[in-house]
């Protein structure tokens, strides 16, 4: 009997932050998921490679170092092969405005610091539903 691949297996992840113990944690609970992930350690670098490859979601901080998250969310959002990609936010500083800015743009948005799991969860959840549509 084949065993059942799970689409989480296909998955390509882009974690945008700077905090290389929240990087960790990240990449090794979607790594347990069977999620592809690639770290981007900063907002320029986050552009760089969301720029030249399509990322079914991108789990971003919003104060990191080279280029705000927000102003990464942006240009994502704009063009490129990461335009509809699931975006979720994990960060320390959110305000109502903040949000207000981005809201249309994301999924979720969580305040650090958060559970792993869920996030991580929530974002396989998107995704899921992101590729039935």
């Amino acid at each position: 009997m084949k065993q059942k691949i799970e689409p989480e297996n296909d998955y390509i992840v882009l974690i945008v932050e700077d905090d290389e113990l929240l990087q960790k944690a990240l990449f090794d609970a979607m790594k347990a998921k069977g999620i592809r992930a690639i770290i981007a350690p900063d907002g320029a670098d986050a552009l760089r490679k969301a720029n030249n490859q399509a990322f079914d979601g991108i789990v971003i901080d919003m104060n990191l170092p080279k280029r705000m998250g927000h102003q990464v969310i942006e240009v994502v959002r704009s063009n490129g092969p990461c335009i509809n990609s699931v975006i979720i936010v994990l960060s320390g500083s959110l305000n109502k405005e903040l949000l207000g800015t981005i809201a249309r743009s994301i999924q979720k948005a969580f305040t650090k610091p958060a559970n792993i799991e869920t996030v991580v969860e929530t974002l396989i959840d998107f995704m899921r539903k992101k590729a039935r549509a």
